[in-house]
């Protein structure tokens, strides 16, 4: 019998994730692959990405989880909106597994409802943690909690897991399915993608990406503002990624786009994920507080200035500093990995080998949904 498999994806960043799983699934001959696009693809604001996914798969269903502005107060009731709405898409979808990644409201929204219909919830990227103490860390260990099926990136997370109290017959090591996707494009020339950005070839550029810190929406403004003073200032290209759709994202799109006079930025609502590795393939760094500084970039040995808190505590590896939001040290890091007097170090990528869609999907078709499967016991003593 065919399974049936639901993905709820609901960002452009956990789309890039989500994408070469989704690619395994509706290429299995057994399986059947339905997409809900939810949460940020809707947003015009942040680029319509609904569009981007449209490219690449059909979509079973579009939830509108009315996120028209940043407040706390409209992304508080987006996740209400989002429950109530999925209820009726998966009654009527009746999946045999919903897959969710990452740590956003839209991944809870869809744990809670699936859960509570008695449909099998599997998590990627459960168990990874920071120092921030943002929401974010609540939301990805409540999601753990109503999910059935765990794939943990790496094994530090798989151990978080069972501390948690998760069985560990429900606990996979698969690695993150951020390296397939970078194992698996086909990467233009430096040529290429310069010309397709309006870059100067004869220079070098940078990507910043910064999103919000929900609990001090004020302080990453204030470490935008730093990074965008400073990048202004130097004779290096920019390409600016607007941020997340989080509390405090509408100040910092603001704050973006009165730089856009600056010769040397180059400022985007979003890019396609697959444009997005090919810039990171030639920069000659990432600045700013994106988790992509903790994987993607690393794994295409792209030095990492990582500002602020929101990384700090993650596992990573490879060249990533962690600086406080001064300009005085970001500048000084910039100059020392464009004059090449850095070291990057001999380090083991702890997020897999590229094969993680084909581990995921092993699991999710070969798992007994029909035994305790939806029993979730918690392993505490």
């Amino acid at each position: 019998m065919m399974r049936k498999i639901v993905v709820v994806t609901g960002s452009r960043a956990e789309y890039g994730l989500l994408k070469p799983v989704m690619l395994r699934i509706k290429e299995h001959h057994d399986a059947e692959l339905v997409v809900i696009a939810t949460g940020m693809h809707m947003m015009r604001s942040k680029g319509n990405t609904i569009d981007e996914i449209k490219k690449d798969f059909s979509i079973g269903a579009e939830v509108d989880m009315g996120m028209a502005d940043d407040q706390a107060q409209t992304l508080i009731r987006s996740l209400g909106i989002g429950i109530e709405k999925l209820v009726e898409v998966l009654a009527r979808i009746k999946p045999d597994i919903v897959l969710v990644l990452g740590d956003r409201n839209e991944a809870l929204a869809a744990a809670i409802t699936a859960s509570q219909l008695m449909i099998p919830v599997a998590h990627i990227h459960g168990g990874d943690l920071t120092n921030s103490g943002t929401i974010d860390e609540s939301i990805r260990y409540a999601i753990t909690d109503f999910s059935h099926i765990h794939f943990a990136a790496t094994e530090k997370s798989a151990e978080r897991l069972k501390k948690v109290g998760e069985e560990q017959w429900r606990i996979h090591v698969t690695g993150s399915p951020a390296i397939d996707a970078i194992n698996s494009i086909n990467y233009m020339s430096r040529e290429e993608i310069m010309d397709k950005f309006n870059l100067d070839a004869n220079k070098k550029f940078t990507v910043l990406i910064h999103n919000p810190v929900t609990i001090d929406p004020e302080g990453s403004f204030e470490d935008l503002k730093v990074e965008l003073d400073t990048l202004s200032k130097m004779d290096i290209q920019a390409v600016i990624i607007y941020p997340n759709a989080d509390r405090g994202s509408e100040r910092m799109i603001n704050l973006i786009d009165s730089y856009e006079d600056v010769s040397t930025f180059k400022i985007h609502k979003n890019i396609p994920h697959n444009d997005f590795l090919n810039l990171l393939k030639y920069a000659a760094f990432l600045i700013g507080n994106s988790t992509s500084g903790i994987i993607e970039a690393p794994s295409l040995n792209i030095p990492v200035i990582n500002v602020g808190e929101r990384q700090t505590g993650r596992e990573y590896f490879g060249y990533v500093k962690f600086i406080k939001s001064d300009s005085a040290c970001i500048k000084k890091e910039i100059n020392q990995i464009l004059d090449g007097s850095f070291s990057y170090p001999e380090t083991n990528n702890p997020y897999g080998d590229g094969s993680t869609s084909e581990k995921i999907v092993q699991i999710l078709m070969n798992e007994n949904l029909d035994g305790d499967i939806l029993k979730k016991r918690k392993c505490l003593l």
